[in-house]
C-alpha cells in the first residue's frame, strides 16, 4: 500500500516538474538568452555573388562554436508582366550556437528583390542552387548577405 502511494506521489511530482520546465522555457525569449559578446573573427576574403543584376556582399565570420544547420527560402510574387516578374525572396539561415554546452538557435532573415526572366527559368534556379551550395560549403560559419 505504501509503495503504491509513494509511486503515485513521485509520478505527480515528476509531471509537475515537466510542466514547470516547459512553462519556464516558453516564457524565456531567445533575445534575452542570446549572448551579445560572441567573438567573431572577420575573414579578409569577401566574395561577391551576382544574383540577376543584384550584387550581394558576402561577409564571413568564423567561430568554432557556430554551425549552420539548415537553410530555407520563400518567394512571393510582387508583380508580373511582359515576360518578367519580380519576386521578393527571403532566405532564412537557421544557425545553431553551442556555447558552454548550451544550444541556442537564431534565424537570420535576408530579403532581396529579384527580377526573374520567365523565358529562362533555369537562371533563377541556378542562382538558388549556387546560394545553397555556398552555404553548405561554409559550414561552421555565419554568413551575412548585404545589398549594396
Amino acid at each position: 500500500m505504501i509503495p503504491l502511494v509513494l509511486k503515485t506521489y513521485l509520478m505527480l511530482l515528476n509531471s509537475f516538474f515537466v510542466i514547470f520546465t516547459i512553462c519556464l522555457t516558453s516564457c524565456v525569449s531567445l533575445d534575452s538568452t542570446f549572448p551579445a559578446n560572441l567573438s567573431f573573427t572577420k575573414n579578409v576574403d569577401e566574395k561577391f555573388i551576382n544574383i540577376l543584376g543584384f550584387k550581394l556582399k558576402q561577409e564571413k565570420y568564423f567561430n568554432k562554436n557556430l554551425s549552420v544547420i539548415s537553410t530555407n527560402s520563400r518567394e512571393k510574387i510582387l508583380y508580373g508582366g511582359d515576360g518578367l516578374r519580380a519576386q521578393q525572396k527571403e532566405i532564412f539561415f537557421s544557425v545553431q550556437f553551442v556555447l558552454d554546452g548550451n544550444e541556442l538557435q537564431q534565424e537570420i532573415v535576408v530579403s532581396d528583390l529579384v527580377i526573374i526572366d520567365e523565358l529562362n527559368p533555369y537562371a533563377e534556379n541556378a542562382t538558388k542552387e549556387t546560394i545553397l551550395l555556398n552555404l553548405k560549403y561554409q559550414a561552421a560559419n555565419e554568413v551575412i548577405f548585404e545589398l549594396f
